[in-house]
């Protein structure tokens, strides 16, 4: 699991579908929480995420759940090594149960975990459960990806958006970034793999 988490880490910063993902994550969705904000990140792996939440001053709590006991061991040493010293709740907790504390979080993030599982409906909607009404939910997922370990593929942009709006959420924002060194366009006419961010917020009724 350790390796699998550092080759996740090189990843995000060499590869450039995940590098845009990630400076989106920061430029578009840490600035428009506001301050007091409780977050929640699923499956905080390589903790890059959780680093750049945690260095937000608007954040008053900050938690991470995994399934995982390894996998967050290794979130731990990611932490560390990265300098962060504020507190960080790390839970052994599972996403498709319903959460321990419903409405708690302002934010949320799910990035690159629910192509894995076999039921990400159950994902998204145990998600807008632990969001309060107005949550936002941050959300990468790759489609046209089918690899040894993806469960649940999506073929189509429109396909995964209409998905998650079926889960109860509004679409904030949006960003679609093709496979390197293909345009958008020539990525969906040639069914390329394509990172799919939305930026979701659970209804305010």
């Amino acid at each position: 699991m350790g390796r699998y988490v550092r080759g996740i880490l090189i990843s995000q910063l060499i590869w450039t579908p995940h590098a845009r993902a990630f400076d989106f994550f920061r430029t578009h969705f840490l600035t428009g929480n506001a301050s007091g904000n409780n977050h929640l990140e699923i499956g905080p792996g390589h903790g890059l995420f959780l680093y750049f939440a945690s260095q937000d001053p608007k954040m008053a709590h900050l938690e991470a759940w995994d399934v995982s006991q390894s996998s967050i061991a290794a979130t731990k040493h990611a932490l560390s090594a990265l300098g962060v010293k504020r507190h960080i709740d790390l839970i052994e907790q599972d996403v498709l149960t319903s959460p321990p504390n419903p409405a708690f979080f302002d934010s949320a993030i799910i990035s690159e975990v629910l192509e894995h599982l076999e039921r990400p409906d159950l994902a998204l909607q145990s998600l807008r459960q632990a969001l309060r009404p107005g949550g936002r939910l941050f959300i990468n997922v790759p489609i046209n990806s089918p690899a040894p370990d993806h469960i649940y593929l999506w073929t189509t942009i429109e396909g995964f958006v209409d998905f998650v709006k079926a889960q109860g959420f509004e679409i904030e924002d949006q960003q679609f970034l093709p496979v390197t060194g293909h345009s958008l366009e020539r990525a969906v006419k040639k069914k390329l793999s394509i990172s799919c961010i939305l930026i979701a917020r659970r209804p305010m009724h």
